[in-house]
């Protein structure tokens, strides 16, 4: 029997390596009698005998009874050790998987490694994969097929080393620390969850949830105080403002059952928890956690900043939180005014500690983030901390499909400072910003060529190299500089060129000028002086660039173009492995082929100015700060 007519990509099975040991993966590839399997704990796909692969149904769907493991097996079979800890990306995987298999389970909720978790095959569940075309046209929408994850939003793997650089500029902050109110409502909440006696807690509810809660109050207040027609003070679930407001029973207010879809991936514990460490006002803690308490102990400065905080919380704060009662809007809007982010960031007791964990303090992340900050207000980006934000950050994939609100925070442009300090000579203490700029630019130039072929094969399924490399050098304005040697050619400057690519609608057109900016940016004599520190930081997507680009400069564009395409390709499907994606494309001898292409965009790779200018906006930082303490 052929292996064709028992699997279909993307299926979860099993996989017995040896006739004791199995684990759960996924398929990518059915050929002939083999199966080539992806697995959970990111290892490198492996092809085996078909008969080494049972699926699901073969397992779960003749058991006379429910099929019964500890969570801590579980993870096991998913990732090949048992997890005493389990992380929550991890819980969501596996309860994702299931449901995408269609496999139920009991109960919902795994809190121990000892819970016992029960599977069984969903009868309700229809495979869609190479069924009928007329019985799939009647399927419910909601019956969902299987396949691997949708591809990855970062399709060439270039935010990781991004994010590598960044750390040596703005270490500590996100794309969503754009709030200093967080830090002491966070310090506080943690102090005060943490410290609450084990029967104040509600029946069943983890401290978590309390947080969380607490949360949502001071969202409902903040959204009281301010109205419904001011959005001068955002906060984390700001879409959901309306609502709230409208929820009132005679002019009195619940704490809102949410402000999130998912508060605990999109609230502001997760988003802010590697920034407080950063910050030295928190440190992690397994052992609180281990004992169902949050897991972060306060440092002395983050007790300061959580003191500070609570100056302004009414005593019937956390009651109210906790409980059913209502609140009129009089006395939410005056707690409200109390905490409201815009003005107690300002206030000296709250805004000490909180500069001497972001800039004032000892730690090696403090001194990069005061010598970023120096630079900037020396260069005149931090004196008003107002511009256009010509381009979004490219956020992470977990992050972006956990988020509902915007809240990357505006301010300082990422565009601006990365375009100002590239056009800086090179200096010594402008290294590691000049070495970020050259990254990002390299980066966009490309992810345009990139996305061209992306874009040819997402229709047509096809596109010849040698074709889509005529359409993209022969594109109106750039033909000349795409044949000419590329040590002889005579391209604008980066700032022209990265504005137009920003600008350019048309995909192949886009391509024409990435290429030519990945030109400049090799002939520019600032890439020497950082090639060395991107070699180490950013090693694989750069040694592209060398092996197709730097060691052929007697070449033109045009002749190097199908192995930068080849190398592009095979980075990407390097990626998509890695990360278990699905991957968009490949290539066949000369032809670059359709497998599941996404839409892509063009961006840079999670800077942080916009979220610092938002920072220093509510601390009213001056200049003059960086001199105190």
């Amino acid at each position: 029997m052929s292996m064709d007519s028992v699997f279909s990509v993307g299926q979860l099975v099993r996989f017995h390596e040896t006739t004791s040991r199995w684990y759960f993966a996924r398929v990518r590839r059915v050929r002939d009698e083999d199966v080539e399997l992806s697995f959970f704990d990111g290892s490198v796909p492996m092809k085996v005998p078909g008969a080494q692969v049972e699926s699901l149904e073969a397992f779960l769907g003749g058991r006379e009874r429910t099929w019964s493991r500890t969570r801590s097996q579980l993870t096991g079979f998913f990732y090949g050790r048992e997890f005493e800890r389990l992380r929550e990306n991890r819980f969501r995987e596996m309860q994702r998987t299931f449901r995408k298999a269609g496999i139920s389970f009991h109960p919902e909720d795994w809190p121990t490694a000892d819970t016992r978790v029960q599977l069984w095959r969903d009868g309700s569940f229809v495979e869609r994969n190479g069924a009928d075309p007329q019985l799939e046209g009647l399927l419910p929408q909601w019956l969902e097929p299987f396949v691997l994850p949708p591809g990855s939003r970062d399709p060439l793997g270039l935010q990781a080393p991004a994010e590598r650089l960044v750390n040596e500029v703005l270490p500590g902050l996100t794309v969503f620390t754009f709030r200093a109110g967080y830090y002491g409502f966070l310090t506080w909440a943690i102090r005060s969850v943490n410290g609450l006696a084990r029967d104040a807690v509600p029946r069943r509810t983890s401290r978590r949830e309390v947080l969380n809660a607490l949360e949502r109050t001071l969202a409902l207040c903040e959204f009281v105080y301010h109205g419904a027609d001011d959005d001068s003070c955002t906060l984390i679930g700001q879409r959901s403002k309306l609502r709230v407001l409208s929820g009132n029973e005679g002019d009195r207010y619940r704490v809102p059952e949410s402000i999130l879809k998912n508060q605990n991936s999109a609230g502001s514990f997760r988003l802010f928890a590697t920034s407080l460490v950063s910050l030295g006002l928190a440190e992690e803690s397994d052992d609180l956690g281990a004992d169902g308490l949050l897991p972060f102990q306060l440092t002395p400065l983050g007790d300061g900043l959580a003191t500070a905080f609570q100056r302004r919380v009414d005593a019937s704060f956390l009651p109210f939180a906790m409980g059913e009662r209502t609140q009129t809007r009089d006395t939410l809007c005056g707690w409200g005014q109390g905490l409201c982010f815009s003005g107690i960031a300002r206030k000296a007791r709250y805004r000490d500690p909180l500069l001497r964990g972001l800039l004032l303090g000892n730690s090696r992340d403090t001194e990069k983030r005061y010598r970023t900050v120096a630079h900037l207000f020396a260069e005149g980006f931090l004196a008003d901390a107002e511009a256009d934000v010509a381009v979004l950050d490219a956020v992470n994939e977990e992050d972006a499909a956990n988020l509902e609100d915007d809240v990357q925070g505006t301010g300082v442009s990422n565009l601006d400072v990365v375009l100002h300090f590239y056009g800086c000579p090179p200096r010594e203490d402008l290294r590691p910003l000049q070495v970020l700029s050259v990254f990002e630019f390299l980066s966009l130039g490309l992810s345009a060529i990139f996305r061209a072929a992306v874009v040819s094969i997402a229709d047509a399924g096809k596109a010849d190299l040698a074709g889509l490399t005529r359409s993209i050098g022969s594109a109106e304005g750039f033909a000349a500089l795409w044949k000419t040697p590329m040590k002889d050619a005579k391209p604008k400057t980066v700032r022209k060129l990265v504005v137009e690519l920003l600008e350019c609608d048309d995909a192949v057109e886009a391509a024409a000028v990435g290429g030519v900016l990945l030109l400049r940016l090799i002939r520019d004599p600032l890439l020497p002086v950082v090639w060395e520190t991107l070699a180490q930081m950013a090693r694989e997507p750069v040694e592209i660039i060398e092996r197709c680009l730097r060691q052929k400069l007697d070449r033109s564009l045009a002749e190097v173009l199908p192995q930068l395409l080849l190398s592009m390709v095979e980075r990407h499907e390097l990626v998509s492995q890695r990360k278990n994606r699905q991957r968009w494309l490949f290539v066949e001898g000369t032809t670059i082929v359709r497998d599941d292409p996404q839409a892509m965009g063009l961006g840079l790779h999670a800077l942080r100015f916009p979220q610092l200018g938002s920072l220093a906006r509510d601390l009213n930082l001056r200049e003059e700060d960086l001199h105190h303490g």
